[in-house]
């Protein structure tokens, strides 16, 4: 189960940000409509992601997202028989993630008659991302295993595309994990958070 204190830390940054968006607000939040769909590649620091995004109504649409996270680092000194030698990498990991994203400032963009291609506009969003454990592309021994786990974040953010095409986007939100194996909840603290950045570097279609 998610701890108090996270569910209240949700509660506190969903809050503000739905405060910030209202008080960037001057019109009518739904009068410009989002991109109908669209499919689009990201690269981040972390990560490397094909996504796709489909207009629900007006200015939210549903962002559904398959990738590869680095959800961790290793160090090989833990399993070398000389420590002194050896190298650590970091792990990734297969995700599938879905998030309804309402971008909130479209309008006002375009009143002041600046792009809102594919989405060019701060949002506010609920991602709930899914690791399935069926690989890990990684540099350590054999047998090494990510946990089966899901992630809910609330986030803010905002996308700006250049040229048409190519994109940028950075976001801010609180995520907690969930584990799915009751062995693994066990050994670790379940239901922890944190605050979670993103930077990521695109291409749509």
């Amino acid at each position: 189960m998610l701890k108090k204190q996270s569910l209240n830390n949700i509660l506190s940054l969903l809050l503000l940000t739905y405060s910030l968006s209202i008080w960037s607000q001057d019109e009518e939040i739904y009068s410009k409509p989002s991109e109908k769909s669209f499919f689009g590649v990201q690269v981040g620091l972390i990560g490397l992601w094909v996504h796709h995004e489909a207009r629900l109504v007006e200015s939210i649409v549903l962002r559904s997202e398959l990738g590869l996270d680095m959800v961790g680092f290793f160090r090989n000194d833990v399993f070398a028989a000389n420590p002194e030698n050896s190298v650590g990498g970091p792990f990734f990991a297969p995700t599938i993630a879905l998030e309804p994203r309402w971008y909130y400032s479209l309008q006002r963009r375009s009143k002041e008659n600046k792009p809102t291609t594919k989405n060019s506009a701060s949002f506010i969003s609920f991602e709930t991302k899914y690791y399935p454990d069926l690989f890990l592309l990684t540099g350590a021994p054999e047998g090494t295993q990510f946990a089966k786990q899901l992630a809910i974040c609330p986030r803010w953010g905002f996308k700006r595309t250049v040229a048409n095409n190519f994109t940028y986007e950075l976001g801010i939100g609180y995520k907690i994990y969930h584990l799915l194996n009751d062995v693994d909840r066990n050994r670790v603290n379940d239901g922890e958070g944190f605050i979670n950045m993103h930077l990521k570097l695109g291409y749509t279609f």
